[in-house]
């Protein structure tokens, strides 16, 4: 007749299953939310790209369209623009309501301290110059019409808070909202959706420049800011195969 374990006995394995748990538990969450985050973010990315392409089905290439019409770094003349190239192609269930809460929406550089709301003067948080609006997802999409010069690189960009990062105690840069170009590729033959730093910064010269791109991404470059924060950051997980990188310099 085998003994039934002591009291003893089940305490401590108790709490070998306790110290296993812990050891290895924030592991599996870090892993799952990185993971989440990752599908979030190329699912973005493809929504935009795929609103671009209809666009330019009904309207014709966007390198050709009336670009001069607009005025940048005004939000009623963006809505224009939204409402004539993209709003049509996105599946929006909300406007007013995130325009009326756009406050808590402004996101903050990875290493800010908590109190830090934001600077209201920089466009990507001013409600003056950015337009909102919500996904049947639940991310949140915000626009800036940058420029409106055809010889520029960089017409506007787009900001997306992921549907499943939009309610934390503070939105971070390269965590909760990631950034996208609107703007010309290498050759400047036509108008893509760029996964913010690839117009200005490739994959090759972020693998030349790494640990630059890495101290970008957590705000500590010398021009770094949350826009330039994004650009580093989406550009890492972008050239990772849409995979956050080990070297991630942002915790999930």
């Amino acid at each position: 007749m085998k003994k039934a374990f002591t009291l003893a006995e089940v305490l401590i394995t108790l709490g070998i299953i306790g110290v296993i748990a812990a050891l290895t538990l924030p592991g599996l969450i870090q892993g799952y939310r990185k993971k989440v985050t990752e599908t979030a973010l190329k699912k973005a990315y493809t929504q935009l790209y795929q609103a671009l392409e209809q666009a330019q089905t009904d309207n014709g290439e966007a390198i050709n369209w009336n670009w001069e019409d607009y005025q940048t770094y005004d939000r009623d003349s963006a809505e224009a623009f939204l409402q004539e190239y993209f709003y049509p192609y996105f599946n929006i269930i909300g406007r007013s309501a995130v325009q009326q809460h756009k406050d808590k929406l402004k996101y903050v550089i990875y290493n800010f301290n908590d109190d830090y709301s934001g600077d209201p003067n920089w466009f990507w948080n001013n409600p003056q110059l950015t337009n909102w609006a919500e996904l049947s997802d639940g991310s949140v999409i915000s626009f800036v019409l940058k420029n409106t010069n055809t010889n520029t690189t960089a017409f506007g960009q787009f900001n997306v808070i992921l549907s499943s990062n939009k309610n934390p105690k503070r939105l971070i840069s390269g965590k909760d909202v990631f950034a996208f170009y609107l703007g010309k590729n290498p050759n400047n033959s036509q108008v893509t959706i760029t996964p913010s730093g690839s117009i200005n910064y490739n994959c090759e010269d972020l693998k030349n420049n790494r640990n630059d791109f890495i101290k970008g991404c957590k705000g500590e470059s010398v021009n770094a800011s949350g826009i330039i924060s994004s650009i580093y950051c989406t550009s890492l997980i972008y050239c990772n195969n849409w995979k956050i990188p080990k070297d991630y310099p942002i915790r999930f």
